[in-house]
């Protein structure tokens, strides 16, 4: 016998607005968990790095910049991806 499939109505709307479905306008967006222990896959967007002021031109120092900050604030980067016009960084907040 197939088990019912659970539902988040025992949940308050603000923690079920990531649900499946939930997720058409930008708004709800606003109201998804952040786990602060586990590792977050961040994504920047940049509409000018085209051409000559593509981020692959200057991807030593983007990485560099990025390894400053991330060593500031105490955040430990896993991996960046550089495509040209967008950056992909997993990264996990280290414990204060």
């Amino acid at each position: 016998m197939a088990r019912k499939q659970t539902t988040f109505h025992g949940f308050p709307k603000k923690e079920r607005a990531f649900a499946p479905g939930q997720r058409t306008t930008r708004a709800s967006r606003q109201y998804r968990p952040v786990a602060t222990k586990e590792a977050m896959h961040l994504v920047l967007r940049s509409d000018r790095a085209r051409g000559p002021k593509s981020l692959l031109k200057y991807d030593h120092v983007v990485r560099t910049v990025i390894a400053k900050i991330a060593a500031r604030h105490g955040v430990r980067v896993y991996r960046i991806v550089n495509a040209g016009n967008h950056l992909h960084i997993n990264a996990v907040r280290l414990a204060a």
